[in-house]
C-alpha cells in the first residue's frame, strides 16, 4: 500500500461531498447531538467538502454562469459557518474567535492633486 492511497481515498471523498453542496447544508441543520456524536475528522472533511462547493459557486458567479444560484450560495456559507462553529465547540475554543483573514487595504488615492 502506497503512502498517497489514504490522501487520495480522503480527496475522493471531499470532491464526491462537494458534488451536492445542499445535502451538506441539510447536514449543518442537525441536532447539536448529532455534532456532538460526529468526529472531529469527520466535521473537517465536510468543511473540506464545503470550501470545495463555495469555490465552484463563486465560480459559478464569476463567470455569471445561468446555473448559479445566490441562494444556494449563501446555505453552503451558512452551513460551512455552522460547522466550524461546531468543531471550535468541540476542541475547546469559543466559536467566533477565530481571526478572519484580511486582505491588504485600499488606499485612497487623490486625483486633483494636492496644492
Amino acid at each position: 500500500m502506497h503512502r498517497c492511497e489514504p490522501e487520495a481515498q480522503r480527496m475522493k471523498r471531499v470532491y464526491s461531498l462537494a458534488r451536492w453542496p445542499l445535502s451538506l447544508a441539510a447536514f449543518s441543520h442537525s441536532s447539536p447531538e448529532q455534532f456532538a456524536e460526529t468526529p472531529i475528522q469527520e466535521l473537517e472533511l465536510l468543511i473540506e467538502a464545503i470550501d470545495q462547493a463555495l469555490r465552484r459557486e463563486r465560480a459559478k458567479s464569476a463567470m455569471r454562469h445561468w446555473t448559479y444560484d445566490v441562494n444556494r450560495h449563501i446555505a453552503i456559507k451558512a452551513a460551512r459557518d455552522r460547522i466550524i462553529a461546531a468543531v471550535e465547540r468541540k476542541a475547546g475554543c469559543r466559536p467566533g474567535t477565530r481571526k478572519k483573514p484580511r486582505g491588504n487595504p485600499r488606499l485612497s488615492v487623490c486625483r486633483y492633486g494636492s496644492d
